[in-house]
């Protein structure tokens, strides 16, 4: 009994090194997002990812992503929360953004970006019950 305990502690230690390593990894791809002149090498074929070259007159700063987590739905593919931010002589704008990342050929690449529009919003339970009326 206790060799198995042992190889089910030494299992979900190399588990989370992985899982590390993976966040790094993740952390590292949406860093190099950042930069126009790296964009390319970190996107999946048929990335889906918005237009983000705005326009040359434009006063705004680029869209700069920070990364927040990240959350691995497989061995292979990952959802990362990010803030996109930009800032402009007169404004400061942040807002979500998620990418969906896939790993290709031991590498993670972006496969899709979504930058969401309506921050405030809330996602509600479907069971969350009150016990007053809603108005």
């Amino acid at each position: 009994m206790k060799p198995l305990f042992c190889l089910v502690l030494a299992a979900g230690t190399l588990a989370w090194a992985d899982d590390a390593s993976d966040r790094a990894a993740v952390q590292t791809v949406i860093r190099q997002f950042n930069d126009p002149h790296t964009r390319a090498s970190v996107l999946a074929p048929g990335a889906d990812i918005p237009d983000l070259s705005g326009r040359p007159w434009d006063e705004r700063s680029r869209i700069y992503f920070t990364f927040k987590d990240v959350r691995f739905i497989t061995h292979n593919v990952a959802l990362a929360d990010a803030t996109a931010s930009q800032y402009g002589s007169l404004m400061w704008r942040n807002q979500p953004a998620v990418f969906i990342l896939k790993r290709l050929g031991g590498e993670w690449k972006i496969d899709s970006l979504r930058l969401l529009a309506n921050p405030g919003a809330q996602i509600v339970p479907v069971s969350n019950t009150r016990s007053e009326p809603r108005p």
